[in-house]
């Protein structure tokens, strides 16, 4: 089939990583696309891309006039990734926290609140808590 060859789906991969940051839904959008028509393996790995590129999504006016566009875009991918391994879930959530403790504060907790119910399926109540209070440090040492 045309579009599982590996050398498509990596040529049209490398052009979505091409993509600048102000266009990161489209890019996020790219690579969820790419991992469905992509081999097991190679999907799993264009799913963590598109996870690295919604965590680039700056704020609600970057992909369209609603906060909606971006909940619906988070809503899909969450639902892609929770259909991982839960092993896998697990490292992927370790690296996007480590990748949002480099983004700015706000960038950082918009981000956390759309991880947090992977963080939960992975966690249960306990990491749930553990990242709630987490975020009130953070608020009451920066405020």
């Amino acid at each position: 089939m045309l579009f599982r060859s590996d050398g498509l789906v990596g040529r049209a991969a490398a052009l979505a990583r091409s993509t600048p940051d102000r266009d990161a839904a489209e890019r996020t959008r790219a690579f969820m696309a790419l991992a469905d028509r992509a081999q097991p393996e190679a999907a799993e790995s264009l799913l963590e891309e598109a996870l690295i590129s919604a965590l680039s999504i700056a704020s609600y006016r970057h992909i369209g006039t609603d906060s909606g566009h971006k909940s619906e875009l988070w809503r899909e991918l969450r639902r892609r990734l929770s259909s991982l391994p839960a092993a896998r879930r697990y490292s992927l959530s370790v690296r996007m926290l480590t990748s949002l403790s480099q983004h700015d504060r706000g960038q950082s907790l918009d981000g956390l609140g759309e991880l947090l119910p992977l963080i939960g399926k992975l966690g249960g109540q306990a990491a749930l808590a553990e990242a709630e209070a987490a975020a009130s440090d953070v608020a009451r040492w920066w405020p």
